[in-house]
C-alpha cells in the first residue's frame, strides 16, 4: 500500500493499492513540473517537456501538450489535453475541486469528482472519468466515453428502492448527463451511501437508454452476520435483483418523498445545482472556463503578486499571468482573491476582495 497526494489546495490523502496500479511521477529535467503517469513498466529515468501550460503546486495544470521522453531523451509519447494536478483528462467540462482516484481489477483507473448537488433530495453527484490500459500504458481519463458513469451519493439505502425517489433521481441524472455529454445514447448511474465516493460499495445501479427512455435497474442487498457485513468479494453474488422499467412521464408532486429531506412542493421537480461546490478553485480553471463559456465567471483562487506598486492594475505571475483590477492596495506575496474572471479581454480579473496568505498557494487558508 502507498499514499497518493490529491487536490493541491486542500491536500487530501488516501491509500492506493500498489499491486493494482503502477502510478509514476515524471518530471521536467529541472523537476519544477510533473505529471502522473500509469504504466506496467518503470519510467524512472523518463522526463517531460511541457508547452502551452502552467504549473500549479508542481503539477501540470490546464490545457497542455506534454512530450514524454525516454531514458535516452528520445520522444516517446505526446499527451495532449487538459491536465488537473498532473492528471491527464480528455477534455475540460467544468472546474474541478476535490477529487478521488480509484483502481479497478479490470485494468481501469478512475478519476472521480463532484459536479452537482440536489439539496432537496440530499443527493451529491460525481462524474467518473475512466482511463483504460493500452498495451500497458494508460490513456487520458475520458469524461464522456461511450457509456459514462454518474455516481449518486445519498445517506439512506432504502430510498433507492422507492419508486418516487427513483423517478426524481433518474430524471435528475438524465438532465445532468445529456447536458454534459450531449452525444451519448446511454449512461450508468450508480447509487452509493458511503461518505467517500467509490464504485466498489454500490447499493443501486441503473443503465439508462436515452432514446428509448428505458431503464434497467439493479439492487444489492448485503446479508449481515451479526453486525459485520460479509466480505466485499462475496457481495456481488448475493441478493441482486433485476428489472426493466420505463420511468413515468409525470410525477405526482402530492406524494411525499421517501427521502429524509422531503422535496418542497414547487412548480417543477427538484433539480441539481450545477454551480461550483468549493470555495477555492484553480485560477487556471477559472480563466479557462471563462474562455470556454465565452462569459464572465466569478470564483475564488490563490495567486502570487510580484508588484508592490499601488495601482489600479496589478499583475500576477503564479499560477499564470493575470491583470487584477482593484482599488485595494496589494503588495508582493500570495493572496486569496475573490473576483470576476473576464472572457474579454482575457486574463483580466475584477477583484471583489483579496486576502493575504501566510503560506504558498494559500494552503489551508479557507
Amino acid at each position: 500500500m502507498r499514499w497518493v497526494l490529491l487536490f493541491g489546495l486542500s491536500l487530501l490523502i488516501f491509500p492506493c493499492n500498489a499491486a493494482e496500479v503502477n502510478e509514476q511521477k515524471i518530471t521536467t529535467p529541472d523537476q519544477s513540473c510533473a505529471i502522473h503517469y500509469f504504466s506496467d513498466k518503470s519510467k524512472k529515468l523518463w522526463s517531460i517537456d511541457v508547452s502551452q501550460s502552467y504549473c500549479e503546486t508542481g503539477w501540470v495544470q490546464g490545457l497542455a501538450t506534454v512530450q514524454l521522453k525516454d531514458s535516452l531523451n528520445r520522444p516517446a509519447q505526446a499527451l495532449k489535453g487538459f491536465f488537473h494536478q498532473g492528471y491527464w483528462l480528455s477534455s475540460f467540462l467544468e472546474p474541478i475541486q476535490e477529487f478521488w482516484r480509484e483502481s479497478s481489477q479490470d485494468e481501469t483507473q478512475d478519476f472521480i469528482y463532484q459536479i452537482a448537488q440536489n439539496k432537496e433530495l440530499d443527493i451529491t453527484y460525481y462524474t467518473v472519468a475512466r482511463s483504460y490500459s493500452q498495451s500497458g500504458n494508460y490513456g487520458a481519463f475520458e469524461l464522456c466515453p461511450t457509456q459514462p458513469i454518474l455516481l449518486a451519493q445519498h445517506p439512506t439505502e432504502t430510498d433507492f428502492k422507492q419508486s418516487l425517489f427513483q423517478s426524481y433521481l433518474l430524471k435528475d441524472a438524465k438532465d445532468i448527463m445529456t447536458k454534459r455529454c450531449p452525444n451519448i445514447s446511454s449512461f450508468q448511474i450508480i447509487g452509493i451511501t458511503t461518505a467517500t465516493p467509490s464504485l466498489k460499495e454500490w447499493r443501486f445501479r441503473a443503465t439508462i437508454d436515452i432514446p428509448n427512455s428505458e431503464t434497467t435497474l439493479f439492487y444489492r442487498d448485503i446479508p449481515v452476520i451479526g453486525n459485520i457485513p460479509r466480505p466485499s468479494e462475496l457481495r456481488r453474488e448475493l441478493g441482486e435483483k433485476l428489472l426493466t422499467i420505463k420511468p413515468p412521464k409525470t410525477i405526482d408532486k402530492t406524494l411525499n418523498s421517501p427521502s429524509k429531506k422531503e422535496p418542497q412542493q414547487k412548480q417543477s421537480e427538484p433539480s441539481a445545482d450545477l454551480s461550483p461546490t468549493s470555495n477555492i478553485q484553480s485560477a487556471i480553471d477559472l480563466a479557462l472556463l471563462a474562455n470556454v463559456l465565452q462569459s464572465d465567471v466569478q470564483g475564488t483562487a490563490a495567486v502570487y503578486i510580484e508588484s508592490s506598486e499601488l495601482t489600479s492594475s496589478i499583475q500576477t505571475t503564479k499560477p499564470l499571468k493575470l491583470s487584477l483590477q482593484t482599488q485595494q492596495p496589494l503588495t508582493t506575496g500570495w493572496y486569496l482573491i475573490d473576483g470576476v474572471f473576464h472572457h474579454q479581454p482575457t486574463g483580466v480579473v475584477h477583484i471583489l476582495s483579496a486576502t493575504p496568505c501566510k503560506k504558498e498557494w494559500c494552503l489551508n487558508e479557507n
